[in-house]
């Protein structure tokens, strides 16, 4: 469905537009939809997002405000990716314990890992998780999503 069909639909008592196939979902203002996107059950997108032609969001997935996904870019479900992410096939995807990790170049030049609700920038992210006995899977794909934003050219080596 277009963005247009989409928001012509009026929202249900909770805000949530039911799609013919009866998935629901919610759209923030000036979201922009390219051809072919398929959005399952629940997912959230805030203001300014723009997915690409062919993209594919899960279920529960919500996006922030001003995220752009490329082309045929796939999240599965329970993803949150917060504003200003901007995601281009492939991203870098590392299945992690609790959820799945996603980094991706940032609009401030910089960039960012998500994984469940949580979105941090590399420094944020090794304060948040460091030292935790539970989360050293989580540093080590931490590690890996950094080096692959060094070679990628998200970030300079030694920042």
């Amino acid at each position: 469905m277009t963005a247009e069909k989409i928001y012509a639909i009026k929202p249900n008592e909770f805000g949530w537009r039911v799609l013919p196939n009866l998935d629901c979902v919610k759209l923030g203002k000036n979201v922009r939809l390219g051809n072919d996107v398929k959005l399952d059950n629940y997912v959230t997108l805030g203001n300014d997002v723009t997915l690409g032609t062919g993209a594919t969001l899960g279920n529960y997935v919500r996006l922030g405000d001003d995220v752009k996904l490329g082309n045929y870019v796939t999240l599965g479900d329970y993803v949150t990716l917060g504003a200003g992410m901007l995601i281009e096939k492939p991203a870098v995807e590392v299945r992690v314990d609790w959820g799945l990790m996603v980094a991706g170049k940032h609009k401030d030049g910089g960039w960012r890992v998500s994984v469940g609700c949580r979105c941090f920038t590399y420094q944020q992210a090794v304060k948040h998780w460091s030292g935790q006995k539970d989360r050293e899977i989580t540093m080590r794909a931490l590690e890996y999503c950094r080096a692959e934003a060094v070679a990628r050219g998200w970030e300079k080596k030694g920042r």
